[in-house]
């Protein structure tokens, strides 16, 4: 990934975020924020500094709620494109403006990787497991996931070519698409040369792997009968595309053949010229990036970038590896020491290698010395741009009685556990109405499990992880663990109906501590 724009970009990265910051001072001096915090006073970073504090989405709330009414020149004067909505997992929903400025800088970094493979192939196609409900030239008011406003972005600048997509634009682009996995794995099926397959995460493309799964026999017998059964919410547009596609016997039968034998390593087993996976991650997600494994094999996996709603962050320094360098282009950056009470901030290339810290960001959307909430470790520098590895959210814990357990502690327990138990999804809390509290663990295993052995190795994986833990149960501080299996299908439909739906199937590891009780009472009730 370390092409001659990244590699120009790192080199000028100090340079670069300084001249971010100029820029958007001068740009946004006669918004209302701008005259607010007296923008056109700037002329240090210590001076602005002086006039904007540390921020986060309270600060914005009344300003976005303002612009989504109709106002201009409010946060930015840079046109609006469209505004994210956050999945709300961690408190009220956030909406976070895009403008067309900022989406410039990010330009088509993201497809420059696939394209490459796609092209070193000299054939083929890719195969987007999602497809967006915005379409290009005509997207409405709602709030959009990124994933889509950027996608459809760089579809209306021309820097997405749909033509290389298993199914074309329509099967890209579709408001009307609500089964899409069945849409995607019939196309897989019938699209021999695929060379890619992509998503925003990678755990998108787990859920693919697991609905093809379940469901090849039925969707092989429909592709046979050459139907699309009347109770699967497809638009119009797509059956006639997957319909349109010639249902090869021999490619039928093939693929019958070989996902009778089992879905190990099936990716390669269906696509012979498939040579890259491609979608977000993060350690935060080593067990699903396992699961994911088991399909996919030896097939090369990059991690396709580090970004949220507020800001494209940074591109992959390598395959199938958690690091990523910072992209100066897309804001101006300042660092929090993670664990310090200061306030002062660092610039890029002034982080020291193996300390956390919280990226701060004034991004062309309106946002200024914006808290991401995000905790990265510094592990190195490729020039001028530090290389890091997210490793969790910020307050995102769970404490009963004083022992702190962060979400990548329990992750980590979890990967402790696999070595016992296939964990397949899974998910955190902390019962506190008895006394001692306890943590509890749901997750989805293969098979009937001994739920007492099992809440034994999961006390023991919690001790290793976090000393504090294990004094307190010594103390008899905190109860034993609890250790409840369900199935997937059950696991889902206790997601879906205390999460929202849009929430772009992001795993959940740590519950809300409000929910905490709910949630345990329909697991009792579902437990296999």
């Amino acid at each position: 990934m370390q092409d001659h724009i990244l590699e120009g970009q790192c080199k000028k990265a100090a340079e670069i975020n300084k001249e971010n910051l100029f820029r958007l001072m001068n740009d946004n001096k006669d918004t209302v924020f701008g005259k607010l915090h007296r923008f056109s006073e700037i002329d240090t970073i210590d001076r602005y500094k002086m006039n904007v504090p540390l921020t986060d989405y309270s600060y914005y709330r009344k300003y976005v709620t303002e612009m989504r009414s109709g106002k201009d020149n409010v946060l930015t004067s840079y046109h609006v494109e469209g505004y994210c909505k956050t999945s709300g997992t961690e408190g009220n929903a956030k909406y976070i403006p895009v403008t067309g400025e900022a989406l410039s800088r990010y330009s088509d970094q993201s497809e420059r990787y696939p394209m490459h493979i796609l092209k070193q192939a000299g054939k083929g196609k890719r195969l987007y497991i999602n497809i967006f409900r915005t379409e290009p030239g005509s997207r409405d008011s709602r709030p959009l996931l990124f994933s889509e406003l950027y996608n459809a972005w760089l579809c209306e600048q021309g820097l997405l070519d749909t033509s290389t997509q298993a199914g074309g634009k329509e099967l890209l682009f579709n408001s009307a698409g609500q089964d899409s996995l069945y849409a995607k794995v019939c196309i897989a099926f019938l699209t021999e040369d695929l060379v890619t397959i992509e998503a925003p995460f990678m755990y998108d493309i787990l859920h693919f792997f697991v609905y093809m799964e379940r469901n090849w026999k039925s969707i092989l017998d429909d592709l046979r009968k050459h139907i699309i059964p009347k109770q699967i919410e497809l638009s119009d547009s797509i059956r006639e595309i997957i319909l349109s596609y010639p249902a090869d016997t021999k490619r039928l039968n093939d693929i019958e053949n070989e996902c009778a034998k089992g879905f190990d390593n099936i990716a390669l087993r269906l696509w012979k010229d498939l040579s890259l996976i491609n979608g977000i991650s993060s350690r935060a997600y080593t067990a699903e990036d396992n699961a994911l494994t088991r399909y996919t094999g030896s097939v090369r996996k990059q991690h396709l970038c580090y970004c949220s709603s507020e800001c494209y962050i940074g591109n992959p320094v390598a395959d199938d590896d958690f690091g990523y360098v910072l992209m100066p282009n897309s804001a101006f950056f300042e660092f929090l020491v993670y664990g310090s009470e200061s306030e002062e901030t660092f610039l890029p290339n002034e982080l020291e290698a193996g300390k956390l810290y919280e990226p701060v960001i004034t991004n062309f959307s309106g946002l200024y010395r914006y808290c991401l909430g995000d905790i990265v470790k510094v592990t190195g520098y490729m020039h001028e741009s530090p290389v890091f590895e997210f490793m969790f959210r910020k307050n995102q814990a769970i404490n009963i009685a004083g022992e702190k357990m962060y979400t990548y502690q329990l992750e980590e327990a979890v990967e402790i556990l696999r070595a016992d138990i296939d964990v397949l999804s899974f998910c955190f809390g902390a019962s506190t109405l008895s006394i001692p509290g306890y943590y509890f663990l749901i997750a989805v295993t293969d098979g009937n499990v001994d739920k007492r052995s099992y809440a034994r190795l999961l006390d023991s994986a919690l001790s290793n992880v976090n000393e504090d833990y294990l004094d307190l149960r010594r103390l008899r501080n905190l109860a034993r663990p609890r250790f409840f299996s369900v199935s997937d299908e059950r696991y889902n439909e206790i997601m879906n109906s205390f999460f929202p739906s849009d929430r772009h199937n992001k795993p959940i590891h740590v519950l809300k501590q409000e929910i905490v009780e709910a949630i345990l009472k329909e697991v009792r009730s579902y437990e296999t």
